[in-house]
């Protein structure tokens, strides 16, 4: 009987946990979806800006000569996301130099490697902490975008971002983008291929001028893109852990229960053939 009831709180604990998950996955599924449907509506806007930003740029000279990077990583405040954070981190612990990098953290997750950094003697002020809060995000995001402007204009510091690009329901990929110097995009640069916009387009006061007027409205927009692209990312990746836990949820419980009735089976066989070897010794 002791073997019987623990089985049965097992299956009850599984039951109780699967309606969790199963509850987190609808939660996750509408929030991704959601989620994806403003990422859509804005991500012509930012691939626009990076388009001319990057018309301008391929004709003007930008550094080439760096003390060290100014990282911005997107990190998630809650878990039960797979590995969607440690992907980021991964990404971090290759790229990363304690002498002479800094970083920006946007979401609470990151906050423990940055604890760690710390404990290495990685000086505090090298470290920011923004909430991805959507709302807390937009408010501290011109903040941030005039330290990584300062960093990249007066510092001599690269501006590179960490963060998972989203592809499909099933797919997203934790990569790293370089925002300053910009990159060419050699497809743009190709006569084949070059846009309409940079057909038709007299550009004014001068491009290097510019260029560095609309650095900090090219930041906002890619940052603020990223972070679109990054919560998507942690809504998907949400729902594909509970998507996962909830079916070994249930495979568990399939085994408990039949667990459960071979146990219960071999009970009551105990027990008749108890009954049948008293009566057998009666007569």
């Amino acid at each position: 009987m002791a073997q019987l009831k623990k089985l049965k709180e097992q299956q009850n604990s599984i039951q109780s946990i699967n309606k969790i998950t199963k509850a987190m996955k609808l939660v996750s599924t509408a929030k991704a979806q959601k989620a994806l449907k403003r990422l859509k509506s804005y991500k012509n806007y930012y691939l626009q800006i990076e388009k001319v930003v990057n018309d301008i740029a391929k004709d003007v000279t930008q550094k080439n000569d760096f003390k060290g990077t100014s990282f911005v990583i997107f990190t998630s405040d809650l878990g039960l996301v797979g590995g969607y954070n440690s992907n980021i981190i991964k990404i971090v612990r290759k790229e990363f130099n304690l002498k002479t990098d800094k970083i920006i953290i946007v979401g609470t997750k990151g906050n423990s490697f940055a604890k760690e950094l710390l404990a290495q003697n990685f000086s505090k002020d090298k470290i920011i902490s923004i909430h991805s809060d959507e709302f807390l995000f937009a408010k501290d995001l011109s903040n941030g975008v005039r330290i990584l402007l300062s960093d990249y204009l007066e510092k001599n510091l690269k501006i590179v971002c960490i963060y998972t690009k989203y592809f499909s329901q099933i797919s997203f990929e934790a990569t790293n983008k370089i925002l300053l110097p910009i990159e060419i995009n050699k497809e743009n640069n190709n006569i084949s291929n070059q846009s309409e916009l940079s057909a038709v387009t007299d550009y004014e006061p001068e491009k290097e001028i510019l260029l560095n007027e609309i650095l900090s409205i090219y930041l906002e927009s890619l940052l603020f893109g990223y972070y679109l692209e990054s919560v998507t990312s942690e809504y998907t990746s949400r729902r594909v852990a509970m998507e996962n836990a909830s079916k070994n949820g249930d495979d568990m419980l399939r085994k408990l229960i039949i667990a459960f009735h071979r146990e219960r089976q071999a009970k009551i066989t105990q027990e008749i053939s108890e009954v049948i070897g008293g009566a057998e010794a009666l007569k």
